[in-house]
C-alpha cells in the first residue's frame, strides 16, 4: 500500500512537471476580475490568506475546496498543489498563535511548511454574477432571477461633489486670478478629478466630482489659493450605484408555478441530496398551493431572507426561530445544510478556471471535501 502511495505522488509529480504553471500573483489577479472582491461582506475575510515567501510562487496545480480542514489539507499535501481555493476562508477570526494546539493553526503550519497558497473568495462568489447563488438558483426551473439586495459601487462620476462660487476679480485678495488659472491647478494636483465651469457676468459656479481622497487635498488646495470661496462652499455625497445581477441572495420567479413536491424534488436533484430538511407553511401565501417565488441565500440565510416575500425559502441553514417566524408568514423553508448549498458550484468553477488560467494550471477537485452534517 505504502508503496502504491510513493508511485502515485511520483506520477503526481511527474505529471505536473509536464504543465507550465502561473504565478500567484497573475493568479490572484485574474480571480480578483472574475469575482472582485468589494463585493464581498464587510464582515467577510477574502482574498489570498496564506502567501509563499518566494516572490514568483509558480503554482501548477490548485485544489478546490469547500472548507479547508486538516484532512483537505492532507489531501492538498498528497497531490502536491501549490494552492488551495478554499471558498469558506480558513482564516476568519484573528489568529493569536500559531500552534499545534488547534486544527486551525495546524492547517495554516502545514500550508506554510509546504508552501501552498491559500485563497478564498467567500461572499465575492455569493454576489457576483453566475456566482454560487445563481448556481443554487439554476436548479429550480426556468424563470427570472434577481438579487435580493443589489451590491452597491460608487458611480463614474466619485464619491463626492464640491461647489462653490468663484466671485468677481473686486471681492478676491488676488485680484489678477481667474477660474480658469484655478481650474487649470486644481487638475494639476488632482488629475482624477472632473471639474465643470458655468461663467456669468460677475461670478462663476462651479462643481467637482471627486473621490474621498481628493475631497481633502481640494478643500485643503481652496483654504490655502482662495478662502473666499469658503463661505460658499457646499459638498455633497454622491448616491452609489447598483451593479445589474450582483449582490446579496436572489430571488427567483418560475415561468411556471410548481407544486411544493416538485420543487423540492428539484432541488434535490440539483444538490444531489437523497434527503433535504423541510418545514411546511402555516398557512401558505402561495396561490392554490403552486410555488411561484422562492428566495434563496447560500449557507446560512436566516439574516438574509428575514423581511423577504416570497412562497419559499431555500438556504443552507436557519435558526429554530428564524423558520418559525417564516412558516407563520406563509412560507415554506427548505434546508440543505450550509455547505451543500455552496458546493456544487465549485464543480462547475473548475472549469471556468481552467479555461481562465489558459489550461496551463491543473484544477483538482477535493475528494475529502463534504458537508459535516449527515442526515441518517
Amino acid at each position: 500500500m505504502k508503496r502504491c502511495q510513493r508511485y502515485l505522488r511520483y506520477f503526481s509529480r511527474s505529471c505536473q512537471s509536464l504543465v507550465k504553471g502561473m504565478e500567484l500573483r497573475e493568479i490572484v489577479c485574474r480571480l480578483e476580475d472574475y469575482a472582485p472582491l468589494p463585493l464581498a461582506e464587510s464582515w467577510d475575510n477574502v482574498g489570498l490568506l496564506v502567501e509563499p515567501l518566494k516572490a514568483n510562487h509558480l503554482v501548477r496545480s490548485i485544489l478546490l475546496t469547500n472548507d479547508l480542514t486538516e484532512a483537505v489539507m492532507d489531501e492538498a499535501i498528497e497531490k502536491n498543489t501549490n494552492m488551495i481555493l478554499s471558498y469558506h476562508p480558513p482564516i476568519f477570526s484573528p489568529l493569536k498563535t500559531l500552534t499545534r494546539n488547534s486544527w486551525k493553526e495546524r492547517v495554516i503550519l502545514k500550508a506554510i511548511e509546504n508552501k501552498v497558497a491559500i485563497y478564498s473568495p467567500h461572499t465575492a462568489f455569493d454576489a457576483v454574477t453566475g456566482g454560487v447563488n445563481d448556481w443554487l438558483a439554476s436548479g429550480l426551473g426556468k424563470g427570472m432571477v434577481k438579487p435580493l439586495r443589489s451590491t452597491l459601487v460608487d458611480g463614474s462620476l466619485g464619491t463626492h461633489m464640491v461647489k462653490f462660487v468663484f466671485p468677481g476679480a473686486d471681492e478676491l485678495s488676488n485680484k489678477s486670478l481667474t477660474v480658469d488659472e484655478i481650474v487649470t491647478k486644481l487638475k494639476q494636483a488632482e488629475k482624477s478629478i472632473n471639474i465643470n465651469v458655468r461663467k456669468h457676468v460677475d461670478d462663476s459656479d462651479v462643481s467637482i466630482n471627486c473621490n474621498a481622497v481628493s475631497l481633502g487635498k481640494i478643500m485643503t488646495f481652496l483654504n490655502s489659493e482662495i478662502p473666499e470661496v469658503l463661505k460658499s462652499t457646499n459638498v455633497f455625497s454622491l448616491a452609489k450605484i447598483p451593479l445589474q445581477d450582483t449582490g446579496v441572495g436572489r430571488l427567483c420567479t418560475l415561468e411556471e408555478a410548481v407544486s411544493v413536491e416538485t420543487l423540492v424534488k428539484r432541488i434535490k436533484d440539483h444538490l444531489k441530496l437523497d434527503r433535504i430538511r423541510f418545514a411546511s407553511a402555516v398557512r401558505p401565501s402561495c396561490q392554490n398551493g403552486l410555488v411561484k417565488t422562492i428566495a434563496i441565500c447560500a449557507g446560512s440565510g436566516g439574516s438574509v431572507l428575514k423581511g423577504i416575500k416570497a412562497d419559499m425559502y431555500l438556504t443552507g441553514e436557519m435558526s429554530h426561530h428564524d423558520i418559525l417566524d417564516a412558516v407563520s408568514c406563509g412560507i415554506h423553508v427548505v434546508l440543505g445544510e450550509h455547505s451543500n448549498t455552496e458546493r456544487g458550484f465549485l464543480n462547475i468553477f473548475s472549469h471556468v478556471l481552467y479555461n481562465m488560467l489558459e489550461h496551463k494550471v491543473t484544477i483538482h477537485d477535493s475528494n475529502i471535501d463534504k458537508d459535516p452534517i449527515q442526515i441518517v
